[in-house]
């Protein structure tokens, strides 16, 4: 008979730990499973409960994630002579380290036989300070309760786990190929406190959740979690839709075929941005194992869509691949954006009368409209080119961007830093010789350590919605100075240089124009913004040739574009 998850199965096991420590020492001999998996992941508690009260200098941070391993090859394991264990961030998989918890030794990492080990997660923000700072093994183990025979080292190499949408794999060393124990957990698997117990398939490497969003119970395994689940996978097949016309709805249809013939649960998840927050929608099941569901006209507002399709017998749960298909055609009732972002600057030049620095970052938006703007209550995102959940920082104050002009957030963190005063808008005009009005500029006290900044050499984006629609972006902007061959590395080579961006034809996403040598703030150059019939929209511009000193005079042309 099938066993059922049960999300609070080990909500109770903290306080019976010496119940499943008597349970570990009389664990039957079970023979390993085929298709060699000697040791596998059997949990991940990626986001611990918050610390900030009881630790001095935690802040937010997450300071007792962990990933257990159990080793089930009968013998004595040492695991970095024949494994890697690999982190899967969406966009890229990288393998991290495991060592003693003191010195970063990696040799003599020891998983004794038949039993559980923890990797407990290395921070090193430097955000976290004081106590937090210093935690040891023993406040780790007193923190877990976590039994005195087992094992605990250090996982290295990864700032803490991501809260969800993360995958863990091991694999053969050398051949990261050979996956022998993998698991990518998601919102439904864990949460603040929570984490997901995890047992070996019937087949393959893909573990299966023995309990979601369960009491963690570092080095405190349950037997149970040995036997596989009697149980087939769903099966989901699906042929990719390469493109789609925007003005129209969309249709995704699959075949989800169970063997069991259990009910079955079928998703479509999608968004218009890689780095948003997925929809969902239930897919109606039409008989004949075909599903399908319509992704409505005005939801199709990038260049791409990205989905994939999910399906769940209440025991176990398929994931389809990642697809992406093209979107064509006119936005269904698509204007250009209210507000766009036209210039980003990472790396200023340090205020001179200070020295180096980044006192001036910024960002220049654009009132789009015929109406006065008020920014209050609207939100500017930080964004990840992954499925890293951005980053917010809501705008207290109201504004007044006069109609088709434009406007500078100020990343003002390291002026304030300076202790010198230069926060005014002269300051800042001062700096760009520029003519902005107190108006014109929004301050950013970005000092906090839940705040942001804009990296020289890392590719980020930023975005704004309206009050109350966080899931809907007004506009968004990307920029990518990460590799010396990356479109914007100038931006991180290059003091004052930006990223300059023109107005969508279609959807939310500026397009990047190009990299200037020069920052301009509250300067519209031709062909960023829409023509708006009637109005001038670009300032006078002097164009002076000067190709000698010899005494003579010069030419000089005056040009109004």
């Amino acid at each position: 008979m099938k066993r059922k998850w049960i999300a609070g199965l080990l909500s109770g096991i903290l306080i019976g730990s010496s119940f499943f420590e008597f349970a570990l020492a009389n664990t039957p001999v079970y023979a390993a499973p085929s298709g060699a998996m000697p040791v596998f992941i059997s949990e991940i508690y990626p986001d611990d409960r918050s610390n900030q009260q009881t630790i001095e200098g935690a802040g937010g941070a997450d300071l007792f994630e962990y990933v257990e391993l159990y080793n089930h090859s009968g013998a004595p394991l040492s695991f970095n002579d024949e494994f890697n264990i690999r982190y899967d961030y969406n966009t890229g998989v990288k393998t991290l380290t495991v060592t003693d918890t003191v010195y970063g030794n990696p040799d003599g990492v020891v998983i004794p036989a038949d039993s559980p080990a923890v990797l407990w997660v290395e921070r090193t923000s430097s955000s976290i300070t004081g106590a937090a700072a210093a935690l040891t093994e023993s406040d780790f183990r007193q923190y877990h309760s976590v039994p005195d025979h087992v094992p605990v080292f250090k996982l290295r190499g990864q700032d803490g786990l991501n809260n969800t949408d993360r995958g863990l794999y091991i694999t053969r060393k050398g051949d990261d190929a050979a996956v022998i124990s993998s698991f990518y957990y998601t919102a439904e698997d864990v949460g603040d406190g929570k984490s997901v117990h995890l047992q070996p398939p019937s087949g393959g490497s893909g573990m299966i959740p023995y309990a979601r969003e369960a009491a963690p119970s570092a080095g405190i395994f349950d037997p149970d979690q040995l036997l596989p689940p009697d149980n087939r996978m769903p099966d989901i097949s699906h042929t990719p839709v390469a493109s789609a016309d925007r003005t129209q709805p969309l249709t995704v249809s699959a075949s989800v075929y169970d063997e069991d013939g259990d009910a079955l649960d079928v998703k479509l998840y999608y968004k218009t941005a890689v780095n948003n927050p997925y929809s969902m929608i239930d897919m109606m099941d039409r008989g004949g194992d075909q599903f399908d569901a319509v992704v409505p006209a005005d939801q199709l507002i990038g260049d791409k869509l990205y989905y994939y399709i999910e399906a769940a017998d209440g025991l176990q749960r398929s994931r389809s691949g990642d697809y992406e298909t093209a979107l064509t055609g006119a936005v269904a009732g698509g204007d250009v954006p209210r507000i766009l972002i036209t210039e980003i600057l990472p790396n200023p030049a340090g205020d001179y009368r200070w020295g180096s620095g980044n006192q001036y970052e910024y960002v220049e938006i654009y009132n789009n409209s015929d109406q006065e703007l008020d920014l209050k209550d609207y939100t500017l995102w930080y964004l990840y080119p992954s499925q890293t959940a951005p980053k917010s920082w809501t705008i207290p104050d109201h504004t007044a961007i006069e109609p088709y002009n434009s406007a500078v957030i100020w990343f003002a963190k390291e002026a304030i830093a300076n202790g010198k005063g230069y926060t005014t808008t002269a300051d800042f005009n001062l700096h760009f010789n520029s003519t902005l009005n107190d108006s014109d500029i929004i301050f950013y006290d970005n000092s906090k350590a839940s705040d942001f900044n804009l990296p020289n050499s890392l590719h980020r984006g930023l975005a704004i919605s309206a009050p109350g629609q966080a899931n809907s972006y007004i506009v968004q902007a990307w920029y990518d100075p990460s590799t010396p061959d990356s479109p914007d590395r100038l931006v991180n080579d290059v003091r004052n240089a930006v990223v300059r961006y023109a107005y969508p034809d279609a959807g939310t996403t500026m397009k990047r124009l190009d990299n200037r040598m020069y920052a301009n703030p509250g300067s519209i150059d031709p062909g960023q913004v829409p023509p708006i019939t009637g109005m001038d929209m670009i300032a006078p511009t002097l164009q002076h040739e000067q190709t000698a000193y010899n005494g003579h005079g010069y030419d000089c042309t005056y040009a109004s574009a």
